[in-house]
């Protein structure tokens, strides 16, 4: 992501120190995974652009206040001109909350997609999603057949490693 900014990776700079939220488990209720999500910000030394990634090796439960979410690997760019772009590698695993039980969790693409701006009820960066869901064949911005379906199998290992590199790069 950082080199397609047209930077270098040196160009960037961590801002502040990398944020670690403590999440609770969903494969043992009740467990608080202490570094459950990583977010490191970085930001252009030149300019405004930022990049905000976050990593999240396991899936988390939302407990009270406390946030979960899908197992992810993550970044947000946000250009100076104000745009941002989001790209992320999940895992699938909501079969039980759509009613599908059957439904056995795999990888993800996820391009263009993050938080609504419910203005007008679509992603502010979804143009991507949008542009490829008129592609046959496509499944839009969020593609579940990016990965062969072992790929779910090395999630948590491979996510790890991404914020073991990131941790070693920019602390």
């Amino acid at each position: 992501v950082l080199a397609d900014l047209g930077s270098p990776v040196e160009a960037f700079g961590l801002v502040e120190k990398p944020q670690r939220q403590a999440e609770t488990s969903q494969v043992n209720p009740g467990e608080l995974i202490t570094d459950a999500r990583t977010t490191w910000i970085l930001q252009h030394k030149d300019s405004s652009s930022r990049v905000v990634i976050t990593v999240r090796p396991q899936s988390t439960e939302r407990v009270g206040n406390r946030p979960g979410g899908e197992a992810r690997v993550g970044a947000v760019v946000q250009f100076d001109d104000g745009e941002a772009l989001r790209v992320s590698i999940d895992v699938s695993d909501y079969g039980e909350e759509i009613g599908d039980v059957q439904k056995k969790p795999v990888v993800s693409l996820d391009l263009g997609t993050g938080p609504a701006q419910k203005v007008s009820g679509e992603y502010p960066s979804a143009r991507i999603g949008r542009l490829l869901s008129a592609l046959p064949g496509s499944e839009g911005g969020h593609t579940e057949g990016s990965f062969k379906p072992e790929a779910v199998d090395h999630f948590v290992q491979t996510a790890r490693s991404v914020s073991e590199a990131l941790s070693k790069r920019f602390g």
